[in-house]
């Protein structure tokens, strides 16, 4: 069957050329990622990424309107040894049961 066909099938197909162990390894990281990339590298929910943002132990940049994590602040957040839970910071009493006064 051609190539052609196959794909009108919805069938997948290998490429003429395979990827080998070298393409892998000669693969460049990006240089800044995307929230949603973040908690993707760090297996971890995007609103995790929010709240280690906020507790300024994730550093970023704006860039636009996207905020953005450099590859080597990734690196360093990864490499270090947490024992601190991730949970929001609290700015406000906003949703904070108030006590009537009499």
């Amino acid at each position: 069957m051609e190539t052609n066909e196959l794909m009108r099938q919805g069938r997948t197909y290998l490429a003429s050329r395979s990827i080998t162990m070298q393409d892998t390894i000669t693969a460049q990281p990006r240089l800044l990622y995307s929230r949603k990339n973040v908690a993707y590298q760090l297996s971890i929910f995007v609103r995790a990424v929010d709240y280690l943002i906020a507790a300024n132990r994730l550093h970023t940049r704006k860039i636009g309107g996207r905020i953005l994590v450099a590859h080597e602040e990734l690196i360093r957040f990864a490499k270090n040894d947490r024992t601190a839970p991730m949970v929001p910071v609290s700015s406000s009493t906003r949703g904070a049961r108030r006590i009537p006064r009499r």
